[in-house]
């Protein structure tokens, strides 16, 4: 018996640290999500456009480092770099149990750069710093009016036009 306890604390303090690593990276528009490849009009968006991510993997021994960036056309225009608390805390009503996954998120800094209706290809990223870069390929694209705006507007310019000419 005690050899078999001896050998699951020898395993218990061979098995090799946990890393933090990515599990999720979306974009979030006014609560609306969209993957990588999502196309994105800047009308919408009008909180902002931000990137979502879940970290799992805690805990872990040193505070993770994580880089947020944006490319633009192929050109990184913005990036942060945070550090990450290596422990998340226990568990409300179980001190034993660590919580393991933190959601972060970045605000893209679209607004200095995309006025109403610009069009662009972007790339937001979340690199952490000695590990994986996964990433999230979007597109801006200026919206298209629905046909039933065109309708009302096609409509109120003839009631308009007609009400002018019966005045004649």
């Amino acid at each position: 018996m005690s050899r078999l306890l001896a050998l699951a604390i020898l395993l218990a303090l061979a098995t090799p640290a946990h890393a933090v690593q990515v599990t999720s990276l979306r974009l979030n528009c006014n609560g609306t999500w969209y993957d990588a490849g999502g196309v994105i009009t800047n009308r919408v968006c009008r909180e902002g456009l931000f990137l979502a991510a879940l970290v799992s993997g805690f805990p872990v021994a040193d505070d993770p480092t994580v880089r947020f960036a944006l490319a633009i056309n192929g050109t990184e225009i913005a990036s942060e770099t945070r550090t990450l608390p290596a422990h998340l805390g226990p568990v409300y009503g179980e001190a034993w149990h660590e919580y393991s996954t933190l959601g972060i998120f970045w605000n893209l800094p679209l607004d200095s750069l995309c006025r109403p209706g610009c069009t662009a290809e972007g790339v937001a990223s979340l690199t952490i710093l000695g590990g994986l870069d996964p990433e999230v390929p979007f597109t801006l694209a200026v919206p298209t009016p629905e046909p039933a705006t065109l309708l009302m507007v096609g409509t109120t310019l003839a009631l308009i036009g007609w009400r002018a000419r019966r005045r004649r």
